[in-house]
């Protein structure tokens, strides 16, 4: 007998997908672009039956980005869910609304930056005094007083 060749979302054959293969045909699936799947390979129709793989859209990994965080507390999401971002304090971000997963890739993440000076200064430029510089020309940052006298924010 003859086998039906199933259409399998997420993997392709070189039989002729939907249609009928004669006993004895050798077919191969073989995995399309964001998918994972298991019985891929070399199948062959013997009596009317042959194997075909099972596919699921790739997952997306949930990176780790200074200056958000993400809505989900796992290392990975499942494809066509989203993440929202929330902008961590001292960060200026774009793009922070939500990434959508799309077959193992994530679509729309976030670019931050610090919006605090994170450079530590290996010499006393401007020691602070009630948060500002002693001199407003020694530097072209303000001192943000704290235990580290030489920590201060850019001001541009």
């Amino acid at each position: 007998p003859a086998c039906q060749i199933p259409v399998v979302t997420g993997a392709h054959v070189n039989c002729t997908e939907g249609g009928i293969a004669s006993h004895s045909t050798i077919c191969n699936w073989i995995v399309d672009d964001g998918f994972d799947c298991i019985n891929l390979g070399i199948v062959t129709c013997n009596a009317g039956g042959i194997s075909f793989p099972v596919c699921v859209p790739k997952p997306c990994d949930v990176p780790a980005i200074t200056g958000v965080t993400p809505s989900v507390g796992t290392s990975q999401v499942p494809s066509d869910s989203k993440i929202d971002w929330t902008v961590d304090y001292g960060y200026t971000c774009k793009d922070t609304f939500s990434s959508v997963c799309s077959k193992g890739i994530l679509l729309s993440v976030p670019t931050c930056r610090d919006t605090t000076m994170t450079e530590t200064l290996t010499f006393p430029l401007c020691p602070c005094v009630e948060g500002s510089c002693v001199d407003g020309s020694c530097c072209p940052w303000e001192c943000k007083c704290n235990s580290d006298p030489k920590a201060g924010f850019w001001k541009g």
